[in-house]
């Protein structure tokens, strides 16, 4: 169906019968409706607003919840670091949605792959494989949680998939994260 084009016709109006104001006011609408006809509809969208600025309080609170978490882990409380990981977690999501999405994503992958690597510890593959999967699914390219699926795998008893994961997070990862998949990699290559 061909477009259909309509066109306005104006009563034509001699100029030396106007006034100055009405030559004024005649003039800005001119002008006015060239300015409209070159818009394409839908109407021109306007620039977005400035990104809006994250709470600096929630993150901070994110931060610190989740370095006594680290702490925890550290000094091998791994029930408590995965409590304190779940409630940085909760936080994390707690944020408003005119907050940058970027921020949010990231601090939820962190805890998820954290509380993962707790679940390792605490022997809970079934979790840990879970929360690895979620946060993977939030940032596909975290070394990190590639090498935490993949160790949930192993410890699962599921060598080929796990062998997958590696293969992918060797392709799909960060450089600056891949280290542990390459030693992990390595041990694997060894063993066949």
């Amino acid at each position: 169906m061909a477009p259909r084009t309509e066109q306005l016709e104006a009563p034509q109006v001699k100029l030396e019968n106007l006034t100055e104001e009405e030559q004024f006011i005649q003039e800005k609408l001119n002008s006015y409706a060239r300015s409209i006809s070159t818009f394409k509809y839908p109407f021109a969208i306007p620039p977005p607003f400035p990104p809006a600025k994250p709470n600096l309080a929630l993150s901070t609170q994110v931060n610190k919840m989740k370095q006594t978490a680290n702490e925890a882990f550290k000094r091998k409380r791994f029930e408590e670091a995965k409590k304190l990981y779940t409630l940085a977690l909760q936080l994390a999501l707690n944020r408003c949605s005119w907050e940058p999405a970027v921020l949010t994503r990231e601090e939820v992958s962190t805890m998820l792959c954290n509380r993962a690597a707790t679940e390792l510890s605490l022997s809970q593959f079934p979790e840990a494989l879970a929360d690895a999967n979620a946060s993977l699914k939030i940032r596909n390219n975290y070394g990190k949680c590639y090498y935490r699926k993949a160790k949930a795998l192993e410890a699962m008893h599921r060598m080929d998939e796990a062998k997958q994961v590696v293969r992918d997070g060797l392709v799909l990862a960060e450089p600056i994260t891949r280290n542990e998949l390459v030693s992990l990699w390595a041990t694997y290559t060894k063993e066949n």
